[in-house]
């Protein structure tokens, strides 16, 4: 991997430990200060935000450069943390609420320049691997990013923001100094024909809904993230359903500490093999690595449907485990592979519309619990992913076509 990867590794790995020491318990603190219902609409504004950044993002990547908009978001970042600092010194709601809408939207900015960053650096049949590497980190954050939150944000919050203040900086020193442009920009228009930033944002996206492959892609996702979303969704509730205290090997279990169990579970296998198995699907076609990851998350869900004990749940677990391993780092790797050079940002902008609309749809299910019960409710959503196998599998074909050319090339002008 490329030194400037390693030192782009090293300053997004920080980037994550900070947002997750703060991410999970930003809607207790905002529950404590301004009860419930305020708490979930200042929550969704800063989506909201979040949301309009990640789609603008891609295509600022793509005029402006990968490092000047990394270079942006990590100064935003500090700034962001500086306001956490002197809002955790006055306890003030607007500025933890304006400190977390700055952290979302710079960390919506960031990825898709930070993936195209990638896709430029690295050649094509390495870039797998190279994602598996930066997706295994990641999990590290999420997983020890909330146990040290826990132990800090609460207690020691003026500590905490001070030393997140610092390491901002080094993050920021990191992209100018460690980080070099990737992007080469391009610009013989003339000046009375040049875009502003708006309409060429408008535009771009134009040409991108008028990928068939990139379409599928998108729509695939969206059906397969109402299986791998509802882990933080229904699996809480099925679990405190069916086995609220139990026994297993022996020890009593509470369904809470259950279910957190399983999410460490989760979280340490992706930890864990995220590198080997992006070396093994390597020796797969890509196809059926996206479709059979589909239908085992389909096939893990009806192992929860029919779990009644602890050890059903495991397996399902398990199953679901493996089918995201699988996809992680392929993900990333075809998105970059289906991205015309000049447009990368904007792709992996719009790909990103997967999670969006995916996090849009998966919480109605919760609506069909009171009329099926929680297996019918499951059952159904099992259909999701399943249908998504055969979406991808049309969408391969398409892209087989495209590269044969035997589909008109979307892009021009």
């Amino acid at each position: 991997m490329a030194v400037v990867l390693r030192w782009r590794l090293a300053g997004e790995f920080i980037q994550n430990m900070i947002f997750w020491c703060i991410f999970p318990f930003m809607a207790l603190i905002l529950t404590q200060w301004i009860g419930v219902s305020k708490a979930g609409l200042y929550l969704a504004l800063s989506q909201v935000f979040a949301v309009i950044a990640g789609l603008i993002g891609g295509t600022l990547a793509d005029r402006w450069g990968r490092k000047s908009v990394m270079t942006l978001t990590s100064l935003g970042f500090v700034v962001a943390l500086v306001i956490f600092l002197v809002g955790s010194w006055f306890q003030s709601v607007v500025l933890y609420w304006s400190a977390f809408t700055l952290l979302s939207v710079c960390n919506a900015l960031y990825v898709p320049a930070s993936r195209a960053m990638v896709s430029d650096l690295v050649p094509i049949h390495e870039r797998n691997q190279v994602y598996a590497r930066f997706y295994t980190f990641f999990n590290i954050a999420v997983i020890s990013g909330p146990i040290i939150g826990s132990l800090v944000f609460f207690r020691y919050p003026l500590p905490f923001f001070s030393v997140a203040v610092v390491l901002g900086w080094v993050i920021v020193w990191i992209t100018l100094l460690k980080t070099t442009e990737t992007r080469q920009l391009q610009d013989n228009a003339l000046p009375g024909e040049r875009k502003s930033f708006w309409s060429d944002n408008l535009s771009a996206y134009r040409q991108v809904v008028k990928d068939p492959v990139l379409f599928l892609f998108i729509l695939s996702g969206v059906f397969v993230a109402q299986a791998f979303m509802q882990l933080e969704i229904l699996f809480p509730l099925m679990v405190k359903e069916r086995l609220a205290v139990g026994t297993f090997a022996g020890w009593e279990i509470q369904a809470n500490d259950f279910f957190a169990w399983m999410l460490s579970l989760n979280g340490i296998l992706v930890v864990l093999f995220t590198s080997g198995m992006a070396k093994w699907m390597k020796s797969m076609p890509q196809k059926w690595v996206f479709i059979i990851s589909s239908w085992l998350y389909g096939l893990s869900i009806l192992v929860f449907a029919e779990s009644k004990g602890y050890m059903i749940v495991i397996i399902g677990i398990v199953i679901f485990t493996l089918a995201e391993l699988m996809i992680v780092s392929v993900q990333e790797g075809f998105v970059s592979e289906i991205a015309p050079d000049d447009r990368r940002g904007t792709y992996f902008a719009a790909a990103q519309l997967r999670f969006v609309l995916g996090r849009l749809i998966a919480p109605q299910f919760l609506i069909l619990l009171p009329l099926l019960g929680m297996k019918g409710t499951l059952l159904v959503i099992a259909l999701f992913p399943m249908v998504s196998g055969f979406l991808y599998g049309g969408m391969f074909s398409l892209w087989t076509k495209k590269k044969q050319g035997k589909i008109d090339e979307t892009f021009v002008g």
